[in-house]
């Protein structure tokens, strides 16, 4: 089932139209997230494990991974249907809405992605920062072991030529517990620009990426993935 708000449809359709405009995939990415600019950030926007699983669908707020996942489905997609469908796909792994099956860590969201064919991950070879971590930070989640790659900041200035529009960033944590706690899409422009729904700001913003990084504090590294090029649907 899909759970979304009134008026939802025709904003929808009228934005799929609008990005239809743009020439590529990473310009259509693009233009979908600075459509977004402004809009509230929202704590929490999705389902709790106590009650039945939805796919929830909004344009009125985001979180930052509510904020990723809406862009890249309407990016992906030249109808409504085919928003919902890229959305459940990329939120769930093998597509199957429950909470058991939701990507709850960022982790397990680039591995799905990348195994659903959405995905690729053209810096694997700059991850060289290997954290093992116990990922625990859900409650009602089971716990599990992961080892986990990251791209250590001082080698990103080495890959900064090769990125591209829409790329999508994911920012490490020190938590034991957690593997990352934020991600944004980047913006090669004027330097590199961060494209998110900040929780601090209460909105979702662009910014230039050295100051978020300066505000995020210290952190093992980050993860890169790039939206493969398809056949819109």
């Amino acid at each position: 089932m899909n759970k979304k708000e009134p008026d939802t449809d025709r904003e929808l359709k009228q934005l799929i139209a609008k990005a239809a405009t743009a020439g590529d995939l990473q310009e259509r990415i693009l233009l979908v997230a600075k459509y977004f600019i402004g809009r509230p950030y929202l704590d929490s926007p999705l389902s709790r494990p106590e009650g039945p699983e939805e796919l929830i669908f909004t344009l009125s707020g985001f979180d930052c991974v509510t904020f990723a996942e809406t862009v890249l489905a309407i990016a992906l997609s030249k109808t409504a249907p085919g928003v919902y469908d890229h959305l459940r796909r990329l939120r769930y792994s093998g597509g199957v809405i429950s909470w058991e099956q939701r990507n709850h860590y960022m982790l397990d969201w680039i591995a799905e992605n990348v195994k659903a064919g959405l995905l690729e991950e053209p810096f694997s070879a700059e991850a060289t920062s290997k954290v093992a971590k116990k990922l625990s930070a859900l409650s009602d989640y089971p716990e599990h072991q992961r080892e986990i790659n990251y791209i250590p900041l001082e080698r990103f200035n080495n890959i900064l030529p090769e990125l591209k529009a829409g790329d999508i960033i994911f920012f490490g944590t020190t938590r034991p517990d957690l593997d990352v706690s934020h991600m944004g899409l980047l913006e090669p422009q004027n330097g590199l620009n961060l494209i998110h729904a900040s929780k601090s700001k209460g909105e979702v913003i662009r910014e230039d990426l050295n100051q978020f990084l300066v505000r995020f504090g210290e952190s093992p590294g980050v993860l890169l993935a790039r939206v493969k090029d398809r056949q819109l649907n």
